[in-house]
């Protein structure tokens, strides 16, 4: 699977831009959203994704949420378009990503958990039955374009039970994946 993130598109043409990415062969649209908090950069909103749902209808939209209060959010992206939620561990715990990932599915979205570098994988593996997808940072979230951890780019492209980064589950679930290492500037 294919998932270019919209960090990397000219934002004056993002519409434009994110399409032709997907004329391009990209699978997903990858919507990094940071708070500020979490991550110390700042960028899109709920209204960012409306504008993508509207101007591209056929587009699976993934929203990566790299915030501090994940909760807050979910609603206002899954009502915006977003097909999918995926929200870091670290700040609210495996428990709280749980039921999150409960909330998100009521929505009419897929949900997923997301782990940084230094966060084993096994901080996930007593619920990863709750998640549509486990995504693997493989580089310190918060800036588009930046180096690749080693750990995390071995274990985004296989996952435990040797499952490929992105390949469909049996029962529909995306599996795992790997974020990260994109280059500045290069298109989406």
């Amino acid at each position: 699977m294919v998932a270019p993130s919209i960090l990397a598109a000219d934002f004056a043409r993002l519409a434009e831009d994110t399409g032709q990415s997907l004329e391009a062969g990209g699978d997903v649209l990858h919507v990094d959203v940071m708070d500020g908090h979490f991550v110390p950069n700042l960028t899109f909103g709920p209204a960012l994704v409306g504008c993508l749902r509207k101007a591209l209808p056929g587009a699976f939209l993934d929203v990566h949420l790299m915030v501090e209060d994940p909760a807050m959010f979910v609603g206002p992206f899954v009502e915006a378009g977003a097909d999918h939620v995926s929200f870091h561990v670290e700040p609210i715990g495996l428990d709280a990503c749980v039921k999150l990932a409960e909330r998100v599915r009521g929505l009419g979205a897929t949900a997923g958990v997301t782990v940084n570098p230094p966060t084993p994988i096994e901080a996930v593996l007593p619920q990863i039955g709750a998640f549509d997808l486990v995504l693997v940072m493989s580089v310190n979230p918060g800036f588009g374009g930046a180096g690749v951890h080693a750990r995390g780019a071995g274990e985004g492209r296989e996952g435990p039970g040797g499952a490929q980064a992105g390949a469909a589950a049996g029962d529909g679930r995306w599996g795992f994946a790997g974020d990260g290492g994109g280059v500045p500037g290069g298109g989406v």
